[in-house]
């Protein structure tokens, strides 16, 4: 018997061979139902995951105090998906030292909105949450499928799934909107390394490539005009541009050139920028002594730059994380440790606008 094929019931009622058994066709649209759930499920499972460290280890909390205990603090502060019913933490998974655990949540939004709980006052903790090492973002193809089947979701922080990196401001009020003890390490102002950590993520690109890649993609901008307004957009926006006027992009990239910036709040002077691909980092250094508004900006590396693992080449090439530019062939190192100064007679910029 082929299967699909039909044959009447006593009843009438038509029954489908699924290739193992005779089903009726309600039957077999819950079965299908069920099937694409689940797969839904495997798709999403590293999208759906947190980690959550520092936690009390003196057998007191146990797992279900952990879920209800997350579960009651987004809650309150409203980062919920408000559509769906039951509990949002499917599963704990508890390390046999207690000290961390991982929670799968029913939605990739509310897994994003409980990363802006990092630094939620647990006792006498200050409980860390943050991305699992395998954490891979929902590609643009399994997009459609898995919101059809309900594991997107949508919460205020994170509308229809979207990953969006709030100021460390409103991370803090998120936090201590929640206890009053709840808060945030204090960011450094005056390190080249980065006030805050990025979470970017690129559709489909596994987070351990992303995070093992971060600090070579991660670009240092210094001098700026602490007077004319330069907030995280602006820099991104004239990065952007600035790359696209001198060609020093990868034309093979798809999506946002820079997925990450950020300048420092309480100086205005410095800020940073993290690329899509290597290539396209190490080419930024071209524009080192550029004028913004009125300002010859220094762009170097970050202090704590670390070249990425050559054994995960074929990696990074499979997932475009490596690019290829002009000056930049294959993500090539061609300005070595250091940047020209921009203060000198002439900068890299200037010969880039004369030879265009």
């Amino acid at each position: 018997m082929e299967k699909g094929m039909g044959a009447p019931t006593s009843s009438g009622e038509k029954k489908l061979f699924d290739g193992f058994k005779w089903v009726t066709e309600a039957q077999a649209k819950a079965e299908k139902s069920e099937g694409q759930k689940q797969n839904a499920h495997e798709i999403s499972y590293t999208a759906r995951r947190v980690y959550i460290g520092n936690l009390p280890a003196d057998g007191t909390f146990d797992n279900e105090e952990l879920r209800n205990f997350i579960s009651q603090s987004m809650m309150r502060a409203g980062i919920h998906d408000l559509s769906k019913t039951g509990h949002m933490i499917l599963s704990v998974h508890r390390d046999a030292s207690l000290k961390w655990a991982f929670l799968e949540f029913r939605t990739v939004a509310e897994a994003n909105s409980c990363l802006h709980l990092n630094g939620l006052a647990l006792r006498d903790k200050t409980v860390m949450i943050n991305r699992t090492r395998d954490y891979t973002p929902v590609s643009d193809v399994d997009y459609p499928k898995l919101y059809a089947a309900g594991v997107i979701g949508s919460t205020v922080l994170s509308p229809d799934g979207k990953v969006m990196n709030m100021p460390s401001g409103a991370q803090q009020a998120a936090a201590s909107s929640i206890t009053p003890t709840s808060a945030l390490p204090a960011a450094p102002s005056d390190s080249r390394s980065g006030p805050i950590a990025s979470h970017a993520s690129i559709g489909g690109v596994p987070q351990i490539l992303l995070d093992n890649t971060r600090k070579v993609r991660k670009v240092f901008v210094g001098n700026l005009n602490p007077t004319a307004g330069i907030n995280a957009e602006v820099l991104s926006t004239f990065f952007t541009e600035a790359m696209k006027s001198a060609s020093l992009i990868d034309p093979a990239q798809k999506g946002d050139l820079i997925i990450w910036s950020y300048v420092d709040p309480r100086s205005h002077g410095f800020g940073f920028i993290e690329f899509r691909s290597i290539a396209e980092a190490q080419s930024c250094f071209a524009l080192n002594g550029i004028e913004v508004y009125g300002r010859k900006v220094h762009v170097n590396r970050i202090r704590d730059y670390e070249p990425y693992p050559q054994h995960i080449d074929a990696q990074l090439r499979k997932y475009n994380l490596l690019g290829s530019t002009s000056i930049s062939p294959d993500g090539q190192d061609v300005f070595g440790d250091e940047i020209p100064n921009p203060e000198g007679e002439t900068a890299v910029w200037q010969d880039l606008q004369s030879s265009g």
